[in-house]
C-alpha cells in the first residue's frame, strides 16, 4: 500500500483464511467497510472498542460464506516511520476496483502525550489484495 502524505511508504500484508470465531473482528463501532463486488467480499478497517482503544487491523468478510479473515500486515519498503496506518476511528473507506481500497483520515490517539485527545488524521493509504488459492487454503496477500 502506498502512504500520500508527504513521502511514500509501502507495505504488505496477508490473510489467512479461518472459518474459526478468532478471526473475526472484536467488538467495535466507528470502523470503515467497503464492499468488493467481484470477490463478494467486504474489507472491515481499524475502529475503536467501548473502550475507546483504537484499531489498524484489516478484515475480510466473504458474503458467500460468511467467514472471516485476518490480514497481517508485513511491512516492505518504508518511507516513513509508520510504515502503515496508525490506529484510528471514523476512517473513509473506499472501492476503487475489486482489490483495491483508498483509505482516508479518521481521527487518532497519536497526540495524546502532548495533551491532544483525538487528533485529525490528514493522510491517504491505498490497500491492494492479491487473491492466492493454494490447496484448501484461501490466502490474500495485500498491499497497503
Amino acid at each position: 500500500a502506498s502512504s500520500y502524505d508527504d513521502d511514500d511508504s509501502y507495505f504488505t500484508s496477508s490473510a489467512s483464511a479461518s472459518a474459526s470465531a478468532s478471526a473475526s473482528p472484536s467488538p467495535r463501532g466507528l470502523h470503515a467497510a467497503t464492499y468488493l463486488p467481484k470477490s463478494h467480499c467486504v474489507v472491515i478497517f481499524g475502529g475503536a472498542a467501548q473502550s475507546g482503544d483504537m484499531s489498524n487491523e484489516v478484515f475480510l468478510l466473504d458474503c458467500t460464506t460468511w467467514q472471516w479473515k485476518t490480514v497481517q500486515v508485513d511491512q516492505v519498503d518504508q518511507v516513513d516511520q509508520e510504515g502503515q496506518p496508525t490506529p484510528r476511528a471514523s476512517p473513509c473507506l473506499v472501492t476503487l476496483d475489486d482489490s483495491t481500497c483508498l483509505l482516508f483520515g479518521g481521527a487518532d490517539r497519536s497526540l495524546a502525550e502532548q495533551g491532544v485527545p483525538l487528533h485529525g488524521c490528514d493522510d491517504l493509504w491505498l490497500l491492494h489484495l492479491v487473491w492466492n488459492n493454494q490447496d484448501d487454503d484461501d490466502d490474500t496477500k495485500s498491499d497497503v
